[in-house]
């Protein structure tokens, strides 16, 4: 088991305790090995949406990096709200193979850093 992923982990967690957004959570999968580690999370919101968190992470110069990612927020009835992923179907868009899939449908390039940190932050404000 790797600290630096470890630790990254444990952020995650006790973001996901801290936030007053959050309802429940709960760990699907959690896998560390010496310089890789894999998490997905499905967390339900106190107004009824629910998300799926996943980060596939490796530490390079001792640092963790985000090697894949995907970030799926829905209704409570299975309507997207927003997903972030970096999986390489959009390579047509800026920055890609990040990119962000709408309500609508749209699918747009993303230039920010994209993390679980973030995707909760933006739940977070947008939670209506």
């Amino acid at each position: 088991m790797n600290s630096l992923i470890n630790q990254r982990f444990n952020a995650i967690e006790e973001q996901l305790l801290q936030s007053a957004h959050v309802a429940y959570y709960q760990i699907i999968r959690k896998e560390m090995i010496a310089l890789s580690g894999k998490i997905r999370l499905k967390v339900s919101f106190s107004n009824g949406d629910v998300a799926e968190f996943f980060e596939y992470v490796t530490v390079k110069n001792k640092a963790v990096q985000i090697e894949k990612y995907s970030f799926h927020w829905q209704t409570a009835q299975g309507e997207l709200k927003s997903r972030w992923d970096n999986a390489p179907h959009h390579l047509e868009l800026p920055n890609a193979p990040h990119h962000k899939h709408n309500a609508d449908l749209s699918v747009i390039g993303v230039g920010e850093k994209i993390d679980v940190f973030y995707a909760l932050k933006f739940i977070e404000q947008h939670d209506q």
